[in-house]
């Protein structure tokens, strides 16, 4: 059986696409440092946070050991935004998030909004509501890295990891 070249070429391209993943991975920060949402390293008293997991700081952001650590911290951290500092929109949380001086912050405000169907000023409870959680990560993983290599699975498992302290 003699193979065609159009054949060739989609083996060539999946061949691509699975060794492309595997090195986007190792690249993309966040995800390399299991750190999906970039959550920079915040001291109190001197001190780093020490959140479940942290294994150090890379760049200025927390590294941790595995991606359910780093997404459950992702998580309290965006339930704490509204619970400890009164952020009721995801246009005032991802503000405070990504600064405009390191993001175009209007895009990722407009990209999380549009992605879960809610309005950039609307009053949101992030506590309350699990499947607008995993919507809100979900959107910001992929504007923080490019793509979203995350299972729902794992997603939802670290937000009830999160719940169980926040």
């Amino acid at each position: 059986m003699k193979i065609k070249a159009w054949q060739w070429f989609v083996l060539g391209v999946i061949g691509l696409s699975l060794y492309n993943r595997k090195e986007i991975v190792s690249l993309v920060g966040g995800l390399r440092r299991n750190n999906p949402l970039n959550i920079r390293e915040t001291f109190v008293d001197g001190k780093p946070i020490e959140w479940v997991g942290r294994t150090g700081a890379e760049s200025g952001f927390v590294v941790f050991d595995t991606l359910q650590n780093g997404l459950r911290a992702a998580a309290m951290n965006l339930v704490n935004k509204q619970k400890k500092h009164g952020m009721k929109t995801i246009a005032e949380i991802i503000t405070s998030w990504s600064p405009k001086n390191e993001n175009p912050t209007e895009v990722y405000i407009a990209k999380v909004a549009r992605d879960n169907n809610i309005k950039p000023n609307q009053i949101i409870d992030l506590a309350a509501n699990d499947q607008l959680l995993l919507g809100v990560i979900r959107s910001m993983i992929m504007f923080e890295n490019g793509i979203n290599p995350i299972s729902n699975e794992l997603i939802i498992s670290s937000i009830k990891k999160a719940r169980v302290v926040a």
